[in-house]
């Protein structure tokens, strides 16, 4: 292996990253890669990015978005953040045959996991996706369609790794966040770590 193999390979594995837009009125078309999606909670923070807010994962002990949260509640001020739990799978998106990650919350993901309930192991069959509402009333419904295995070049495809796409953040790069900077500033101008814009909203106080 030469330095430009290595030089290849780090730049592969900070590609940015591709996010599955599931439109109002739209039927999404994938197919899973993963068995299982990765899930955690998250904390939206709108100051982040010059104004456009990020979303980033909770640190846990020592969050400042948590202590925020827990400031806020103790006086009875109004709340800045909002906060909950999100999964994220690598998908096929069928219409473009890339891989794209489905990144959504609570709603979206009770649906699959009705479908999974019914007919198994979502890596067997592609799901229809369609997407009704909008903002806060945003519903998901999804159509399984027939069985069929993935192919041998499908199997091998390869997927993002979320431990790169959600870095572990230190305390100071998230209060770096709350001050108003963005990804570009805090990991050395990788702004592939978070979709930037705010979701569908099903709160979870995570915080105690």
């Amino acid at each position: 292996m030469g330095w430009n193999d290595i030089a290849s390979a780090e730049k592969a594995e900070t590609k940015k990253a591709k996010w599955a837009e599931l439109k109002e009125g739209t039927l999404y078309q994938m197919r899973a890669l993963d068995e299982a999606p990765y899930s955690r909670y998250t904390h939206w923070i709108p100051q982040a990015n010059g104004g456009k807010g990020a979303t980033i994962d909770c640190i846990g002990r020592d969050c400042p978005v948590c202590a925020d949260i827990h400031a806020k509640k103790a006086s009875g001020a109004q709340q800045r953040y909002n906060s909950r739990k999100q999964h994220a799978m690598n998908v096929i998106n069928r219409a473009t045959g890339e891989v794209e990650i489905l990144d959504k919350g609570k709603r979206c993901y009770e649906a699959l996991s009705g479908i999974r309930d019914m007919v198994g192991d979502l890596r067997g069959f592609d799901i229809k996706i369609k997407t009704s509402g909008s903002d806060t009333e945003v519903a998901y419904t999804p159509i399984p369609m027939p069985a069929k295995p993935l192919t041998d070049a499908e199997k091998v495809i390869e997927k993002y790794d979320f431990s790169v796409i959600y870095p572990k953040l230190t305390k100071e790069q998230v209060l770096e966040l709350m001050s108003g900077k963005g990804f570009q500033d805090i990991l050395n101008g990788d702004s592939s770590a978070s979709a930037d814009e705010q979701p569908e909203l099903d709160d979870a106080d995570f915080t105690k």
